[in-house]
């Protein structure tokens, strides 16, 4: 245990370090000039982060203890790997592309179906004719999208485990020529294949390495000014489709993690993708760009939240009620249309977005009742709050275990943190009172009965399943039955309701905070002290 904090706190220790660099590199690029579009490969420093962020994946440093040299280049064919796919998996790699474009891409969209496609045959032609990757003809950004998709794609099917090395391969391979191509392409690919490193490391349970190619490739949109739309602009296309894709993974790393924007609200003239604008009930509501959209509307309203201090938290849940009306009536939309046209929206496709608004419900609840807290005149706001979350965190429990067990929907290091900040908030919401059924009067009842404990385990076994991915993991399921043990401290449902000094309440939850592997989100601290006291 000792070695492997040691060696948690060396790579936290590093992440803190280059995470000034890149926030750095992200304040000075939103405070340029308008139109500013700076050649980046002429600037040592992102070179330099973006290979400091390759060499925290846990791919590049097994290489580098297994060799003991620093990895330069993984050699990779992908007509070998096409054709070990359809020996492993039968499926070749044009399948895992629509994999990808049927599910995950539909939340961040970094890459159409049409360009990917293009990437894959261009590559596969290219090794036919002997090129090789870095030759002219076979820009290495092809490769590394390639590569990137058909790894994110193989980890959200049922072949993840037998073609866990397959995955190991893509991504080492991706990763190799991620510093030249995020320094040498075209600003727009740059950004692309920086954006699909962090979604991919996501799902790699490798946080440190997300979050630096997050900050990387926000760095270099906004240095190249894709968040800004000019006169000369036409209807909003690929970049713009991008960009709110990288909005997107800003603002959930933003309210999951409690870190801080690397996109700022008030410097954005981008415009929204057009598909979705249209009010519910129109016939837009079966296209899944809605529910992209919708989401952007979500992200933004959270922003909200946290950029207005002192913000009326009555108008926040209005906001958010609007919000949830609204997407659940897209994803409803959506089902039906998978029940009359398979062919166009698949059932994986609603599983990922029946899950997306199932998280991003129980984010934003979390989130208002904190904001609720100490506020005496937001009682009945946070009575009405903590209901809600006592409805959809089991809601979302039973829809992420389908997706796990159903559809093979991969689990990921923001999940965690969702499930685990779902199940906290559902335990702090048992602790609020209660309105009783007859008279509408209110009552407190602190002990946990016998069905929530049935949530409260079905979270942990969650946990558990997400444990097999990433053992750190494992620290939540022990948090969270600390939390748990100082509650019966507190409300003296313990056998021990009266303990000794060192067994108080809250210095029982401060213990298990400063032991657990995985950093607490403050807002879960929050929730947790507040429950206790």
């Amino acid at each position: 245990m000792s070695a492997t904090n040691s060696t948690h706190q060396q790579q936290q220790h590093v992440d803190t370090a280059a995470a000034h660099d890149v926030e750095f590199l992200s304040v000075a690029a939103m405070s340029g000039p308008d139109g500013q579009n700076e050649p980046m490969q002429d600037n040592p420093s992102f070179a330099t982060l973006v290979t400091a962020a390759v060499k925290l994946s846990a791919v590049v440093q097994h290489e580098q203890a297994s060799n003991n040299v620093a990895v330069t280049g993984v050699p990779l064919r992908l007509l070998d790997v096409q054709r070990e796919l359809v020996a492993l998996c039968q499926h070749d790699l044009r399948h895992f592309v629509d994999v990808y474009c049927d599910g995950v891409g539909h939340i961040y969209p970094c890459i159409s179906r049409d360009s990917c496609i293009d990437a894959l045959n261009l590559s596969l032609q290219a090794e036919r004719d002997g090129m090789a990757p870095q030759n002219d003809h076979l820009p290495s950004e092809d490769l590394i999208l390639v590569c990137l998709v058909a790894s994110l794609s193989i980890m959200n099917t049922s072949y993840s485990q037998i073609a866990k090395p397959m995955v190991d391969r893509l991504v080492a391979a991706s990763l190799a020529l991620l510093p030249g191509v995020a320094t040498e392409a075209a600003d727009i690919e740059a950004v692309r294949c920086l954006t699909l490193a962090s979604i991919v490391s996501i799902y790699r349970f490798e946080e440190a390495s997300s979050w630096h190619f997050l900050g990387l490739a926000i760095t270099k949109a906004i240095s190249a000014g894709i968040h800004r739309q000019r006169q000369t602009d036409g209807a909003p296309g690929d970049s713009t489709q991008l960009f709110w894709a990288l909005y997107k993974l800003d603002r959930r790393f933003a309210f999951v993690l409690d870190r801080p924007f690397s996109i700022e609200d008030g410097d954005m003239t981008v415009q929204l993708p057009q598909a979705g604008a249209s009010p519910p009930g129109s016939q837009s509501l079966s296209d899944p760009q809605s529910v992209f959209v919708w989401t952007i509307h979500y992200a933004q309203m959270l922003s909200g939240w946290r950029r207005h201090a002192g913000i009326d938290v009555d108008e926040c849940y209005s906001g958010f009620e609007y919000w949830r009306e609204t997407c659940a009536e897209l994803v409803s939309a959506l089902r039906k249309s998978g029940a009359t046209k398979a062919t166009t929206v698949s059932s994986q496709l609603i599983s990922v977005l029946a899950l997306n608004e199932r998280q991003l419900s129980c984010r934003a609840l979390t989130h208002l009742l904190v904001l609720s807290l100490g506020q005496t005149d937001t009682e009945a706001l946070r009575c009405n709050v903590c209901e809600l979350i006592r409805v959809e965190v089991p809601h979302l429990l039973n829809v992420y275990k389908t997706s796990l067990d159903a559809h093979d929907v991969a689990p990921s290091i923001l999940d965690a943190y969702d499930i685990m900040g779902a199940i906290v908030a559902f335990i702090c919401a048992l602790q609020h009172p209660r309105h009783t059924a007859e008279n509408g009067a209110t009552v407190l009842s602190r002990t946990i009965s016998i069905a929530d404990m049935r949530i409260i385990t079905m979270a942990t076994d969650v946990l558990q399943r997400m444990a097999k991915r990433y053992n750190p993991v494992l620290d939540f399921q022990e948090l969270l039955w600390n939390f748990l043990s100082a509650l019966e401290q507190r409300t003296g449902d313990s056998p021990h309701s009266n303990p000794a000094p060192g067994n108080h309440p809250m210095q029982l939850l401060q213990q298990a905070l400063s032991t657990c592997r995985l950093p607490v989100p403050y807002h879960l601290t929050v929730l947790m002290e507040a429950a206790v006291k």
